[in-house]
């Protein structure tokens, strides 16, 4: 009895080493897609950078669900790393255009409302809280 627990102990990790041993990285695919729909929905086909990032990370996607199909697990996991970089870099960018437009727009109004408001003090004897020397 005890022989035959032994064999068949040995038998399952000569089978576990040879099958690749490696488990499917389910978890990777999960997040890079999850970040390149992100990207998607953020903008990035806006920008060519985030584009290009995006691109290379559905790629990189793609060659991953291929290696996985052909029990290259290991090799997969490397590709859907580089996956997640790109895409969270496309995400990125996006992110950024976003923030420069609405910083762009808020600047406008700024000083659309400066120009419209007749009481407006000149800028020149305003203090500047960006330099110590002309806050009073």
């Amino acid at each position: 009895m005890k022989t035959t627990l032994l064999s068949v102990g040995w038998l399952s990790l000569v089978l576990a080493v040879g099958c690749g041993g490696s488990a499917m990285p389910v978890a990777k695919v999960a997040d890079s897609k999850a970040t390149i729909r992100a990207a998607e929905e953020a903008g990035a086909s806006n920008n060519p950078q985030a584009t290009l990032h995006l691109k290379l990370a559905r790629d990189q996607l793609n060659q991953a669900e291929a290696l996985i199909n052909e029990n290259e697990n290991d090799r997969a996991a490397l590709f859907l790393n580089q996956s997640q970089a790109d895409a969270e870099v496309a995400l990125g960018l996006a992110h950024e255009d976003k923030e420069r437009s609405a910083t762009q727009a808020s600047l406008a109004r700024l000083q659309q409302l400066q120009s419209s408001n007749p009481n407006n003090v000149n800028s020149a004897t305003s203090p500047d809280p960006t330099r110590p020397d002309t806050v009073r």
